[in-house]
């Protein structure tokens, strides 16, 4: 995060720069992107615009690639009655080395070279070397399934506004965004649908295995892929007939309060570059919480805001798809997004802040809650924006986190965990009003107000007593901080491997400190 709260950019700037030689680029220039537009020419008698040098002078490039249709006379005529325009024709820009290249915008392109495929509406780009020319440049990866409604002995359910009963994210596709070059990667070879169309279109689909390294180093999880999943798995993680045929034990997708929304949402998945339990090194997930459901006498059902599972899918090349879901113990209360939510809202120190900033001329923005697993605890983290109502850009400006029992706001995350960790701790029994504790049925929950405040815990659980962090406790927030800093440097320096040890650092302190806590709580009693 910058200074004013803006994002720090490790690739920027015109002409292009780069604080990561990863991200380094020998062709910046982007042709074809996810601007809309019908065509566009090359190799005319006209300079290309590239980037400004001064205030009057510009730099100017020529396109080099080998794509595009060769303009010749034959070629202008049929495009000119194709677009029904005389500007090919009557144009003194065009020469003999000019050439026409269609659809510019990658969704379409794709969409127009396999219609029978179903994409995703979230192209990302990835920084690539060029096997061919050995050039770094802009690659797009779109997500592309295989879906029909007509699989045997499958379930249907809706997604994308229609019904389906299959559906497999067998196929990445790449677009250059220098040259406009599409390729289509098979990526499930147990596919039964994406093997009728490899048979129909041989030439079409390359394999996996030819896929380079560093292509497959940045591929991530669909998440849309990720929340059917999680429809499907929050019906069909029963596997006790009688308890799957009573739906005594149902699931749904989390929600939270996001953007300006007054209700909450159902969240969406987010990634994270966290270690998992078990796991020594640090890897690339998607993560999204699971809460319980509860059907009534009428069979009316209603969402519970606690938390029962955390769903993970994996990104790293070895593990990409895996799904885990880790469970929580049912005899343990676990505040879901929706509990830390309403527990924001009702802190005495956050909710009036926010109605403040609400009616000075700005706006604020409630970012995605990030449910974060370190060791055997959970970190909740929501970031705060705020924009003008006049200059709609919007910065971030605080960062609330939690425990689950105690809700604090700071303008870091550093200083929000320093806040939570190592200063305060659950108020007195005397100060919890009854029935206003644990987690319930929607719109039966009063979660505790006031910052610091003891949310669920265990059946039976007593809050504790506020005391002095002891010196070791004290060192290990110091150390968590400092180590916190490095982090952020080796970030903006773009030492990847620095950054990877020092959240791993971070990880092993956040244990120690949760220990030293305990401890301390349970000498206090």
């Amino acid at each position: 995060m910058g200074r004013h709260g803006g994002p720090v950019l490790l690739s920027t700037g015109l002409p292009h720069r780069a604080d990561d030689p990863a991200l380094e680029l020998d062709r910046p220039q982007i042709y074809f992107g996810e601007l809309s537009g019908d065509f566009f020419v090359t190799g005319t008698r006209e300079n290309e615009f590239d980037h400004p040098v001064s205030s009057d002078e510009n730099a100017y490039t020529r396109f080099e690639g080998d794509t595009g249709i060769p303009l010749t006379p034959w070629n202008r005529v049929l495009f000119a009655l194709r677009e029904r325009s005389l500007r090919l024709l009557t144009s003194g820009a065009i020469t003999a080395d000019s050439r026409l290249h269609l659809v510019p915008q990658v969704e379409e392109r794709v969409r127009r070279v396999a219609p029978f495929l179903v994409y995703g509406d979230d192209p990302y780009p990835v920084a690539l070397r060029d096997p061919a020319s050995g050039e770094r440049r802009v690659w797009w990866v779109i997500e592309a399934y295989t879906v029909t409604d007509r699989y045997p002995y499958s379930e249907r359910f809706p997604w994308r506004g229609r019904p389906v009963n299959y559906v497999r994210n067998s196929v990445k596709v790449t677009v250059d965004a220098y040259d406009g070059r599409v390729t289509f990667w098979a990526m499930d070879q147990g596919d039964p649908i994406l093997a009728v169309y490899r048979r129909a279109f041989p030439e079409l689909f390359r394999p996996a295995a030819e896929m380079p390294d560093e292509l497959r180093a940045h591929l991530r999880y669909p998440d849309e892929l990720l929340v059917l999943q999680a429809r499907v798995l929050g019906r069909y993680h029963m596997t006790n007939p009688l308890t799957f045929y009573n739906q005594e034990d149902p699931w749904t997708i989390s929600r939270e309060k996001y953007g300006q929304a007054v209700e909450p949402e159902e969240m969406q998945p987010f990634y994270v570059i966290t270690r998992l339990p078990g796991e020594r090194e640090l890897e690339f997930v998607s993560l999204l919480p699971m809460s319980p459901v509860r059907a009534g006498p009428d069979r009316e059902e209603t969402r519970l805001r606690n938390m029962v599972a955390l769903l993970v899918a994996r990104s790293d090349p070895g593990h990409y798809g895996e799904l885990i879901a880790y469970t929580f113990p049912k005899e343990r209360l676990v505040p879901g997004p929706e509990f830390v939510e309403a527990m924001i809202d009702q802190d005495d120190t956050i909710s009036p802040q926010l109605t403040l900033w609400g009616t000075g001329g700005s706006e604020v923005i409630r970012g995605h809650l990030l449910v974060i697993p370190i060791e055997d605890s959970l970190l909740y983290v929501e970031p705060l924006y705020l924009q003008a109502t006049g200059n709609r850009i919007p910065e971030l400006r605080r960062v609330i986190v939690s425990d689950g029992r105690r809700v604090v706001m700071a303008s870091t995350l550093e200083a929000g965990l320093r806040q939570l960790l190592g200063e305060g701790a659950a108020p007195p029994p005397g100060d919890r009003e009854k029935g206003q504790e644990g987690v319930g049925e929607e719109g039966g929950v009063a979660p505790p107000s006031g910052t610091g405040t003891s949310g669920p815990g265990a059946p039976g659980e007593e809050p504790r007593t506020p005391g002095t962090p002891s010196p070791e406790l004290q060192a290990t927030v110091r150390r968590l901080v400092q180590v916190y800093r490095e982090a952020q440097q080796a970030l903006r320096q773009g030492d990847y491997q620095r950054y990877g040890e020092r959240l791993a650092e971070l990880d092993r302190l956040m244990g120690q400190l949760e220990g030293q806590v305990e401890g301390q709580n349970d000498a206090g009693r």
